[in-house]
């Protein structure tokens, strides 16, 4: 069953904002940081959008960065290390 934000940031509390915890991994073109128990999930991912033919721009994908969430006060799950933007323009 999928969990809600709430529920991912107490099951990876661990990692926010451990940046020194975070391990660094090939994503197409680029490179992200990112939780190590995710590792093989965005090499997956990253795959899949290779198959596919998807071009990762390295100018606007990121992963890991401690910081709130966008509008509020919680933690972004990007400061977990278990979120990925690609290509958000």
């Amino acid at each position: 069953m999928p969990k809600n934000t709430a529920q991912l940031r107490r099951a990876w509390k661990a990692f926010e904002c451990e940046e020194d915890e975070m391990v660094l991994i090939p994503f197409g073109p680029d490179r992200i940081r990112v939780a190590p128990p995710t590792t093989q999930a965005f090499e997956a991912l990253a795959a899949v959008l290779h198959h596919h033919g998807y071009k990762v721009r390295t100018q606007d994908t990121d992963s890991y960065n401690c910081r709130a969430i966008t509008g509020g006060t919680g933690k972004s799950l990007h400061s977990y290390g278990i979120a990925l933007d690609v290509n958000w323009e």
